[in-house]
């Protein structure tokens, strides 16, 4: 004991230490009854206390000076909120009806259709091919197995007014060019000039009775023996009485 008051009173620093080893015990033994008597320690305490934050700083430079963006947020994070996707129900659509044409406009606006029987065409092989050109109103190129043949309709001849000729070529353009086209033969097979003469469908249409029927094209009688020949010359009767195309000159005084 005499040791420790000679080192005591020796020096201002030897005090210290002293006061230093006192506080060092104090703390460990103050420790070692908390631990045993299981109870927080000094330093849990002083971190419930003085909790350590977890920083993010963000350094924004301008021209000037440096402007510091704090951002902290506290240790023991919070738990992410739980999003909960609902159902999605469309909204159901709201449609406008399409008008209901008038009667009088839709005859107004009405264009002659076939109305006779196709059962005149003869019940003779089918001939498959493609429309490749438009000559006139009657006269096409058609590719048949590989080989362009120049078909002439049956049955039908042009008007002889020029205007309504060359309407008749068009409508024939609408109705095959372009398409797949059956052709039906009969007799005569071909023509003078060695044009195939054939009755041509495309579709659900007989492209030589609709000709006849938009009055733009004339029936050819030179052949009464025609399977068609009937209804060809009932066609033309019908388009004439209706001033349809050609016609509509033709009954001008």
């Amino acid at each position: 004991m005499s040791k420790f008051t000679r080192f005591w009173k020796k020096d201002l620093l030897n005090k210290i230490i002293v006061l230093v080893v006192l506080l060092i015990a104090t703390a460990v033994a103050v420790d070692l009854f908390l631990l045993v008597t299981h109870r927080p320690s000094g330093s849990d305490i002083l971190a419930d206390l003085f909790p350590t934050p977890t920083t993010e700083l963000k350094v924004i430079l301008t021209r000037n000076a440096a402007t510091v963006e704090y951002q902290a947020a506290m240790a023991t994070a919070s738990v992410p909120p739980t999003i909960t996707t609902m159902p999605f129900t469309p909204r159901p659509k709201t449609t406008t009806p399409a008008p209901v044409a008038s009667p009088e406009a839709i005859a107004a606006t009405a264009t002659p259709t076939q109305t006779l029987s196709l059962a005149c065409i003869p019940t003779t092989p089918v001939q498959k091919g493609k429309a490749v050109a438009i000559v006139d109103g009657y006269t096409i190129k058609v590719l048949i197995d590989g080989l362009v043949y120049t078909v002439r309709y049956l049955g039908i001849d042009l008007p002889e007014d020029e205007t309504y000729a060359g309407q008749a070529s068009t409508l024939n353009g609408e109705l095959v060019y372009g398409k797949e086209i059956n052709l039906i033969a009969d007799k005569p097979d071909k023509d003078p000039y060695g044009r195939l003469l054939r009755y041509v469908t495309a579709g659900d249409t007989f492209v030589n009775l609709e000709l006849l029927q938009q009055g733009l094209a004339t029936y050819q009688n030179t052949d009464p023996l025609l399977t068609c020949a009937e209804v060809f010359g009932k066609a033309e009767g019908s388009a004439r009485d209706a001033q349809r195309g050609y016609w509509k000159i033709a009954a001008a005084p």
